[in-house]
């Protein structure tokens, strides 16, 4: 189900001519991050609470 919904995300942002997706994410948050991951997410930047993850649209 995440990632039929992350795929609705991109297409409509893409057709918007977003250059990118962001998100925040909590760094415990390990479940999360490997979904995010999965779907073309990578870390961007974080502190030890919370991390930025970007995906190329």
């Amino acid at each position: 189900m995440a990632t039929l919904l992350i795929d609705a995300v991109a297409t409509w942002a893409a057709a918007t001519g977003a250059p990118r997706l962001e998100l925040s994410v909590m760094a415990q948050n390990e479940s999360a991050r490997r979904t995010y991951e999965r779907n073309g997410f990578a870390v961007a930047a974080g502190s030890r609470d919370e991390l930025t993850m970007t995906r190329a649209l």
